[in-house]
């Protein structure tokens, strides 16, 4: 225990007193305890960083300083130290030789905190982010984002960190030591959309090609399968219970596709204007596309047959979901409003004014009939899918929103960010529950029928594929 007159005292595990040392340094304010060669690294208030070596009857050896308070010191898995203070940096240590290996900027604030585990080294921020470190070199390689303020502490689990902030919120985050798979989207093009169909197979709409990629992710199989036009496709939706999708190219026209056989298979549609949402209902009877004119078509897929065809009188429509069934679909649009319409008639439900800022995503929660929707401003809402009333509503720091979706088991959802953070949060806390950086700007995001896998893509020609349920699961599928 380190004191605030300097002391440290030692315990034994039956809570006695072993020994107690005074320092002339100031306060103790960071403490970490190195078992294989006993070592305790000692932070203080006057920013020293010092080693104390148990059982041996020898001083504590000064390794250095900061310009301002130590507040963190951590031991690598091999015995440095590392510290970080008040000056915004950490500081890598030889204990064994007392020199300072390396410094680095760190946060743009104090750094608070720092962990060391399954040779990553985290430090936290007063500005609420934590930066991820390679230990070995020590070399940046990530940043998370979830607090809104001051992170406290954080600390380390098996494959997990917790960390604990000035705003109240509790955060837990996978490692990032993890390996991505990753597919190259076709001809090199950044992804316009992604979708799995069933658990194995990923359809992928890119950028300026009239193909549809349909990547095995079990096997490695891979087909290009080309439109009976030159339009390239814009979006892409699973038809569930079946092993189709459905696409929307850039002119506005909807098409069918088979992934089994990976066929074309027929035109179900033109919307004379390019869509700007998709969506399936449960079944696949229904498809409802939204265009940036502010029309929603509705086609009967089933009897092939345009069954509404609904012009909103505000904005465009962002993002389209369906309920529990295909009777009830929800519309989120430009200026910030979510709506709610009876499939079969096109009568309007209910209707939420927004407040400007786009509701760029939304997702269905079945269980509890809850919507969860994504706004550009950075506010994640739950909302009654029956009569539209707010639930719950948190703000998401970082970067802007981008897309999400509802994993499968009705605990979940997952959102991208533009700075390539996925983030996976909790519907019962509507919390940030782990954190993945990438070095990609992302744009969408689906997961697999059973939730055990995610597909990620952006701006880049790269698609990344992580497990939906367990770190020590994930493969890596090569690059195509």
């Amino acid at each position: 225990i380190g004191l605030a007159n300097g002391d440290i005292q030692i315990f034994d595990a039956k809570h006695t007193l072993v020994t107690q040392w005074r320092t002339d340094y100031g306060m103790v304010i960071a403490l970490d305890y190195f078992p294989e060669k006993y070592q305790l690294g000692i932070g203080f208030v006057n920013g020293s960083v010092q080693v104390m070596h148990l059982g041996e009857s020898k001083l504590p050896t000064l390794l250095g300083t900061h310009s301002g308070a130590a507040h963190a010191v951590a031991f690598a898995s091999d015995g440095r130290l590392v510290s970080g203070g008040a000056d915004n940096k950490i500081r890598e240590w030889d204990v064994s030789r007392g020199l300072l290996i390396s410094e680095h900027e760190a946060h743009q604030g104090d750094v608070m905190d720092i962990v060391a585990k399954d040779h990553l080294i985290l430090s936290a921020g007063d500005n609420g982010d934590i930066k991820v470190w390679s230990d070995s070199p020590i070399g940046h390689v990530g940043t998370l984002r979830g607090h809104d303020e001051m992170i406290w502490s954080i600390g380390a689990l098996e494959h997990q960190f917790v960390s604990i902030g000035r705003d109240g919120a509790i955060r837990w985050w996978s490692t990032v030591d993890h390996e991505y798979g990753d597919i190259l989207a076709t001809g090199g093009m950044p992804t316009a959309d992604i979708a799995f169909v069933w658990n194995n197979i990923l359809a992928v709409a890119s950028e300026y090609s009239n193909q549809l990629q349909l990547v095995n992710i079990a096997t490695g199989d891979e087909a290009l399968v080309t439109s009976d036009s030159k339009e390239a496709l814009s979006l892409v939706e699973f038809v569930p219970t079946t092993s189709s999708v459905v696409t929307a190219d850039i002119r506005g026209v909807l098409k069918l596709w088979d992934a089994d056989s990976s066929k074309f298979t027929q035109t179900i549609g033109d919307c004379k204007s390019q869509v700007s949402s998709l969506s399936v209902s449960p079944f696949g009877k229904y498809v409802i596309a939204g265009t940036f004119n502010g029309d929603l078509f509705v086609w009967d897929m089933r009897n092939d047959k345009l069954v509404q065809q609904i012009k909103l009188d505000h904005g465009f429509p962002l993002a389209i979901t369906f309920g529990a069934d295909k009777e009830t679909f929800f519309v989120s649009t430009s200026d910030g409003g979510v709506r709610a319409y009876q499939t079969s008639s096109g009568v309007s439900l209910w209707n939420l004014i927004g407040t400007g800022a786009d509701v760029v995503a939304m997702g269905y929660e079945q269980t509890r009939d809850y919507i969860i929707t994504a706004s550009a401003s950075h506010v994640v809402q739950v909302l009654n899918a029956s009569t539209g009333t707010l639930v719950d509503s948190s703000s998401a720091s970082g970067s802007g929103l981008r897309d999400l979706v509802v994993f499968p088991d009705g605990k979940r959802f997952a959102t991208v960010r533009s700075d390539g953070t996925i983030g996976v949060w909790s519907i019962d806390l509507l919390g940030l529950v782990a954190a993945i950086p990438s070095n990609e700007t992302l744009e969408r995001i689906t997961v697999s029928t059973d939730g055990h896998r995610i597909a990620v893509s952006g701006e880049s020609d790269t698609i990344l594929l992580l497990d939906g349920m367990a770190k020590t699961s994930r493969k890596s599928t090569g690059t195509k």
